[in-house]
């Protein structure tokens, strides 16, 4: 059992689900891991859910932000009035379980729009954002964005946190080969829906070099994740490994290394540029 580990989802699509149940589950979490539980909210890039509850694309906005507005009112703790157009209406109705803080820990998930940046801003969450492709410098003006619309706006601002794709493993040739075989098959899986034309093997190379996919022994991960955290000044890095079908010796062992040497790797690449600075 984990006694320190934050319990959070990738994302959690609130547009298509109920944000009572959200809260109850998340609630329910939160108290069998003493108040360590996080929940991402995100508008969902991936949309087979929708109508699978009955929602209509064309509300696509619509439904995430009634949701989150009923979502926040749910997290403030208190008896809850409230109304909409995509669900029942709430009078004076208390949710249960409270949680051992007093609020859940919220993050909205964003892929990289000015008006999701704007909308975690307003209701004043912590912000994560899916750098999934590309360089992460393509992401600093919406980070410069979200500090000054909170300054503009009087909100809170937060460390911003990233999460992005990778594979880490004791041998460099390795990681990369697993990698490759495993984010082309799940991009090219993905794609098939999209349009997109498969992965090339000079795509992958080019973010595995200098985009958005960490991927090799600890060193190089470490080095790649400090260089990103310095750029855009993040308080947070979430490292995925779970794109393909990595089998679950090689996920274990990544998830080792992480935590025993590319993390602690990390703290010191920062602490020496701090250092210079």
């Amino acid at each position: 059992m984990t006694k320190q580990i934050k319990l959070a989802t990738a994302v959690t699509v609130l547009s298509s689900d109920d944000p009572v149940r959200v809260y109850e589950r998340f609630a329910t979490l939160d108290a069998l891991s003493h108040g360590r539980a996080q929940v991402m909210l995100g508008r969902g890039s991936f949309t087979e859910s929708f109508p699978l509850f009955g929602y209509d694309l064309t509300d696509y906005d619509d439904l995430f932000n009634e949701k989150l507005g009923l979502y926040d009112a749910l997290r403030n703790e208190k008896a809850v009035t409230w109304s909409g157009k995509f669900r029942a209406a709430l009078k004076n109705q208390e949710v249960y379980p409270k949680t051992e803080n007093g609020k859940l820990e919220t993050y909205i998930g964003i892929g990289g729009s000015p008006e999701s940046v704007i909308r975690a801003v307003n209701v004043g969450y912590k912000v994560i954002i899916a750098i999934i492709g590309g360089q992460a410098s393509r992401f600093k003006p919406f980070i410069e964005l979200y500090h000054a619309a909170a300054k503009e706006l009087g909100k809170p601002e937060f460390p911003i946190a990233v999460h992005s794709h990778g594979f880490i493993a004791d041998d460099e040739n390795e990681a990369i080969e697993v990698a490759f075989k495993n984010i082309k098959a799940n991009f090219d899986r993905i794609g098939l829906t999209r349009g997109w034309a498969p992965m090339s093997r000079e795509q992958f190379d080019g973010e595995t070099k200098v985009g958005s996919f960490y991927v090799g022994n600890p060193e190089t991960v470490a080095r790649r994740m400090a260089e990103t955290i310095d750029l855009l000044d993040l308080g947070r890095f979430d490292l995925v490994y779970g794109a393909g079908n990595q089998t679950a010796a090689q996920r274990e062992h990544m998830i080792e290394l992480y935590g025993t040497k590319v993390i602690p790797r990390v703290k010191e690449i920062l602490a020496e540029k701090a250092a210079v600075k």
